[in-house]
């Protein structure tokens, strides 16, 4: 479960010793608030997204998390615009093939999810976990 923090804790201190620095360039400016925006609405769509099948989607925690995540992503966002050194230019996510492109790629990741079985080995679905329980006729 913990395999990708060793892997991060390996790039993170052997990265710099390994790899070469870059040239600097002066005229590029990563605006410290955008990322912070950027990264912690990003984290809180996750958790909600990911803890909503085990709280339920009415659930207060998850229900913050996502509104949370709206909120600073869409600061995210109008931070964004206008900006001459954007963190995510929105031209690339405009194009329209890479709009679909990234449509696509978050239905294939849903999808995924979706046919994932749970835990108890239930499948997922109308006829697994969320099924209503059937009296059993003798």
């Amino acid at each position: 479960m913990y395999v990708n923090v060793l892997l991060s804790a390996v790039a993170i201190i052997g990265g710099p010793r390994v790899l070469p620095s870059p040239p600097g360039r002066r005229e590029v400016r990563i605006e410290l608030l955008s990322a912070v925006l950027g990264s912690i609405g990003m984290a809180a769509l996750i958790c909600g997204l990911s803890e909503a099948a085990s709280l339920g989607w009415g659930d207060g925690r998850i229900v913050a998390s996502l509104a949370a995540a709206i909120v600073l992503l869409g600061l995210f966002v109008t931070r964004q615009v206008g900006r001459p050194n954007r963190l995510l230019p929105l031209r690339v996510v405009w194009d329209r093939n890479r709009g679909w492109a990234l449509i696509a790629l978050i239905v294939n990741g849903v999808s995924t999810f979706g046919m994932v079985p749970s835990p108890d080995g239930a499948p997922p679905g109308p006829c697994g976990r969320d099924a209503p329980a059937r009296p059993r006729s003798a």
